[in-house]
């Protein structure tokens, strides 16, 4: 059986493992990110932290442009032939969680250039960018309390993750 998602590798042919979805009669847009700040602070930043016996010294990635322009060429692609109306070169800050920050955190986080706020993109970008894994990723509002404040808040999401 056929999921529900579209697959974007199988369209274009690829080994790039990317999945993006549009539920019937729902406005989306989607955000493919194309740079971090980083708010972390109690993750593994790197594999080279001089734990690992296999990864000896230091080694300084540039992160410049994190995330992999070919595979978010391929989302940006599949996106527009979907109809989805989509931005490109959105900025996500990454925090600790597992809280929605705070109205004022928003606008500092917004004052310092982040388009969106999330809890999940840091350390994978950072990982696969030092691993040489193409890596790429999008966003979608879940709240928007620090800019369109007569939408009612987020107040609790799960996640679940369903294993097929």
């Amino acid at each position: 059986r056929a999921s529900p998602v579209t697959t974007a590798a199988l369209e274009y042919g690829t080994d790039f493992p990317t999945n993006i979805s549009k539920p019937p009669s729902v406005k989306i847009h989607i955000n493919v990110i194309f740079s971090f700040l980083c708010r972390t602070t109690k993750r593994h930043l790197t594999f080279y932290d001089g734990t690992n016996s296999c990864l000896p010294g230091v080694c300084h990635v540039s992160m410049a442009e994190p995330f992999c322009a070919k595979t978010r060429e391929v989302l940006l692609d599949v996106a527009k032939k979907l109809g989805i109306k989509c931005h490109s070169k959105g900025t996500v800050i990454t925090v600790e969680g597992p809280r929605f920050s705070s109205r004022a955190e928003s606008l500092m986080f917004r004052s310092c250039g982040a388009d969106v706020i999330n809890m999940t993109t840091v350390p994978e970008v950072i990982l696969a960018k030092e691993a040489g894994i193409c890596y790429a990723s999008i966003a979608m509002a879940t709240d928007y309390d620090c800019w369109k404040e007569h939408e009612e808040t987020v107040m609790c999401v799960c996640e679940f993750f369903l294993i097929q």
